[in-house]
């Protein structure tokens, strides 16, 4: 697998697993639907963004890119948790 396909495919992991954490972790809050739907749509901002960076700085480095994407992934669903 070429350098770029598999950067690629880090990056689609670190936003899927984030995505599925944030919904899963709004749906077992109990709230209301208008704020269940407003939190959805902040955290999978915050989650995106933060998974952008994350996904930059492993693009960026000459680190092993499964353990800077291992790393981005750890930080970005703790952001997203908190």
């Amino acid at each position: 697998m070429s350098n770029v396909k598999y950067k690629g495919a880090v990056a689609a992991g670190i936003i899927a697993g984030s995505a599925v954490g944030v919904v899963t972790g709004l749906l077992i809050a109990p709230k209301s639907g208008k704020e269940m739907r407003e939190d959805i749509a902040d955290k999978t901002k915050e989650g995106l963004e933060t998974a952008k960076h994350k996904v930059s700085d492993v693009v960026g480095k000459k680190d092993d890119p499964l353990t800077a994407a291992r790393k981005a992934a750890h930080e970005a669903i703790d952001k997203i948790g908190s």
